[in-house]
């Protein structure tokens, strides 16, 4: 099914403009490409329901709260290397967090 569309959008600087009879299937490509530029790409790529992450900016770093609220153990899975703040160390990969553990991650450069 086609539909008339026009709309404006400014976001981040950049400007988008759409006026059109197209498919829905190409509209939800189009806002889907642009609301991805608006999220933030999270280091962190799997998580469960009991791990709730938080992420926190300031003008030079991104910082990754990440806390296991159950008394089972969590895992998460990191997309690149992070630094392990409360520890000292560098993680990748599956990593483990115990009931009730927090961890606060940085990128690492």
């Amino acid at each position: 099914m086609h539909d008339y569309c026009e709309t404006l959008i400014n976001c981040k600087g950049k400007d988008y403009y759409l006026a059109c009879r197209t498919g829905y299937d190409f509209l939800e490509k189009f806002y889907g490409k642009i609301a991805s530029d608006l999220i933030p790409k999270l280091p962190i790529a799997k998580f469960n329901s009991r791990v709730s992450i938080q992420m926190r900016e300031n003008k030079l770093e991104k910082y990754w709260f990440v806390q296991n609220f159950s008394d089972k153990e969590g895992k998460i899975e990191l997309s690149c290397e992070l630094v392990n703040l409360l520890e000292d160390v560098k993680d990748k990969g599956t990593i483990s967090l115990k009931p009730f553990e927090s961890k606060v991650y940085k990128l690492y450069r």
